[in-house]
């Protein structure tokens, strides 16, 4: 029997090398479990390591646009799976990123591209924007 670790927004594993996401209504609901919330731009990744068994990246973000945690012009570095049966995800140098974090880690689940989620971007931009 193995242990199973969990975290507010965390991907649910439906098969042994699958991964599913769970979302909230919108991008306000689901950022009520995060303690940094941003839309970034990718610095750069630093060398990867194991943690706890997992492989792991760090990822360095300049915050553009902040709604939660964060301040605009500030780097955060955010650390994160890299397989994808894991929930991990990769960045490309230069993409732009709406990042959800707790506790300094994001996952394949907790980022999207703004131009693929508009509508929780428009969420976010409502409720946290200037």
């Amino acid at each position: 029997m193995g242990l199973i670790l969990s975290w507010p927004g965390a991907p649910t594993v439906q098969e042994a090398q699958a991964c599913k996401c769970e979302h909230g209504a919108n991008g306000v609901e689901f950022a009520k479990d995060f303690d940094q919330v941003f839309l970034g731009v990718v610095l750069g990744t630093l060398p990867s390591g194991c943690n706890e068994g997992m492989w792991t990246q760090r990822t360095r973000f300049k915050v553009e646009e902040a709604f939660v945690g964060v301040e605009v012009g500030e780097v955060v570095v955010v650390k994160h799976r890299i397989h994808g049966p894991a929930c991990g995800r990769r960045f490309d140098q230069w993409d732009k990123r709406v990042v959800y974090a707790f506790d300094g880690y994001t996952s394949g689940c907790s980022t999207f591209d703004p131009g693929d989620n508009q509508a929780f971007l428009r969420d976010l931009r409502a409720e946290f924007g200037e």
